[in-house]
């Protein structure tokens, strides 16, 4: 007898393979049958899945939700759009492996963009520990990749700059204690600090141990602008080097290779052809989030760690020496998302321009006021990418969905609550840019074979039993960025690891989801 069994649904499988009407009998939180069952097999629970989709579960590779899953384990935001495993650790930042002082600072560093949390009295957080946490007490399962900040403030503390070869030698056996920990790669952010201003040499020795554990370079690039190109080649030159898969965070186009997408896409195929296992991901909005100060300030204004900033920021003249490269933002394209005082929530989703008319200061004066009183605790929205280009970078067949879903404050990017239902009911139902088919395959079995999740991704025999149903005719999203915390239309089963976690709409409250452990993770 099976547990669940899903009747009479449109099975896409995950392969990029037509679909096909058929059953799913899901045992002990695996696939165990899948076809057309005898109309007399038993289950605990029969689905009638007529008129829906039956799918892998979505895997979604770029989130920023190493603290928010701790919070709220049961992560609705994520099950109400049919995903079932978040990839953490991007861009190079988060917890572990660190120190109780290290800790400490990426606590406050990262506060802005993650929240807390309370790790407790520790001598360490590995990252073996860190899995722990996640392990049976999430609503998804969970990958973990290395993240480069942590290697770098573990031993060089919080500061920039070239590491000497000493240092470098000093963080390779943390990434290899990480990999053998669990984790699932190596992550990167080089427009972030302490990494942005890295040599090339130190990333491939330390992607070294990560190609001996089978796992993935993942990058947040040097540049997606006018050094776009030149960026690519340094991701590439790292893959060949240190002999790994490369993967590009948050793919867009702006500056020289803005509306040149069929180009660029074709010189990363090139990449490919000698050799370079590249590939890329990308989330289907135009706008992006991050720190405000990373929109109006040189990453060296974090030097030190977060109090550091703040009082180097206190002095005018130090503003204006350490202004974004030198030049500012278009302050009508960026909006604030995230400020957590009562007394300036006010000024949630207003642009900087209108923010700073009201601050009643000039715009940099007033982000920068505004950053002091909040103690760096603000994120904002920009423009990040034009509509014609992203059509031609999500169609792409080496193109993977990741949300970098942010979620903190009342307005917070619609992507946290609707990045899988927009790529799924506008790119490919409506723009009919893909195939269901092809659109479900790179965002189940082609992010699991990218990542190593060797029994997911795919509705197979003995595959664990992570399953989503849906309505794809009726998906809807809801977010806008104006109201962003409203959750999509048309999901109606999410299964993981064979328990019921949305259960006809309606979050169940279980939390089975697994810590995925590197090299083929179950």
């Amino acid at each position: 007898m099976f547990d669940i069994l899903i009747r009479n649904g449109k099975v896409v499988d995950g392969t990029g393979n037509p679909w096909q009407f058929g059953d799913v009998g899901i045992e002990k939180g695996k696939i165990a049958a899948i076809g057309k069952l005898s109309s007399s097999t038993e289950a605990k629970r029969v689905l009638d899945a007529s008129g829906l989709v039956v799918a892998p579960g979505f895997i979604d590779v770029h989130t920023h939700s190493d603290v928010i899953l701790l919070k709220e384990p049961r992560h609705e935001s994520r099950i109400r759009q049919g995903v079932t495993t978040d990839i953490v650790s991007l861009c190079g930042l988060s917890y572990a492996p660190s120190s109780a002082k290290t800790l400490a600072l990426m606590r406050e560093y990262l506060e802005p963009v993650m929240g807390d949390y309370d790790f407790g009295k520790r001598r360490r957080l590995s990252v073996a520990a860190l899995l722990k946490l996640y392990d049976r007490k999430t609503s998804v399962n969970v990958g973990y990749l290395a993240p480069h900040a942590a290697f770098r403030v573990e031993v060089r503390g919080m500061r920039d700059g070239v590491a000497t070869p000493d240092e470098i030698k000093a963080m390779k056996p943390l990434v290899e204690q990480a990999m053998a920990d669990g984790a699932i790669g190596f992550s990167t952010g080089l427009t972030y600090f302490p990494t942005e201003k890295v040599e090339t040499t130190e990333i491939i020795e330390l992607c070294k141990p990560v190609a001996a554990h089978g796992g993935v370079f993942v990058t947040h690039m040097r540049n997606y602008v006018d050094g776009f190109n030149a960026a690519v080649r340094e991701t590439c030159e790292i893959g060949e080097k240190a002999g790994l898969p490369v993967q590009i965070s948050h793919m867009r186009l702006l500056g020289e290779t803005r509306h040149r997408a069929a180009e660029t896409l074709e010189s990363i195929e090139a990449y490919r052809a000698r050799g370079v296992d590249i590939a890329f991901d990308c989330y289907p909005y135009l706008m992006g989030c991050t720190f405000l100060n990373a929109f109006v300030l040189a990453a060296s204004v974090c030097e030190g760690g977060a109090k550091a900033m703040l009082q180097r920021i206190r002095d005018p003249k130090e503003r204006i020496m350490l202004r974004r490269g030198g030049q500012e933002p278009n302050w009508d394209d960026v909006f604030l998302s995230a400020i957590p005082s009562e007394k300036n929530r006010r000024f949630e989703g207003l642009s900087l321009a209108e923010f700073a008319r009201q601050w009643g200061k000039d715009p940099l004066t007033s982000c920068c006021e505004l950053i002091l009183e909040e103690g760096n605790k603000v994120t904002a929205i920009g423009v990040t990418a034009e509509e014609e280009d992203l059509r031609k970078i999500i169609s792409h067949r080496l193109c993977v969905v990741g949300s970098d879903a942010i979620y903190l404050g009342g307005r917070c990017h619609p992507r946290v609550f609707g990045s899988f239902s927009r790529y799924l009911a506008v790119y490919c139902r409506d723009l009919k840019l893909m195939t269901l088919e092809e659109a479900v395959r790179k965002i189940t079995s082609l992010p699991a074979r990218r990542f190593g999740f060797t029994a997911r991704g795919v509705l197979r025999k003995g595959m664990a039993a992570d399953v989503t149903v849906f309505d794809f005719d009726n998906l809807k999203d809801k977010a806008t960025y104006q109201n962003p915390r409203q959750f999509p239309e048309g999901v109606k089963w999410v299964i993981v690891n064979g328990q019921m976690v949305l259960d006809d709409g309606q979050h169940t409250g279980a939390t089975p989801g697994r810590a995925l452990r590197g090299s083929g993770s179950a």
